[in-house]
């Protein structure tokens, strides 16, 4: 008996790690779909930052250049908000729990 409570107690554990990543899965894609668009149209449906031309490759290539997300704003008329939002949404989506 002891270990049907066992396994229920892990079941209960692994059911909300679940629910944990489905709601944070959630607010990523809402960010993301706030900061990207894809259009086959605008640079052949690469993700691009919503209402640019800018890539979001070439954010990140930014960034990896050691260019603050203030800089890159500043440098090139983004909005630094968008950035955010769409560094953000990332980060949720590559975050997860830590194993126990």
């Amino acid at each position: 008996m002891a270990h049907e409570g066992v396994d229920l107690n892990v079941r209960a554990s692994r059911d909300a790690v679940e629910e944990w990543i489905i709601e944070r899965l959630g607010r990523a894609r809402a960010m993301l779909h706030d900061a990207v668009d894809v259009d086959p149209d605008t640079r052949g449906g690469v993700l691009v930052l919503r209402g640019t031309r800018f890539p979001v490759t070439r954010v990140l290539a930014e960034i990896a250049d050691d260019n603050a997300i203030s800089q890159l704003a500043e440098d090139f008329d983004l909005d630094v908000e968008l950035l955010r939002k769409l560094l953000q949404g990332m980060a949720i989506c590559l975050e997860r729990p830590v194993a126990e």
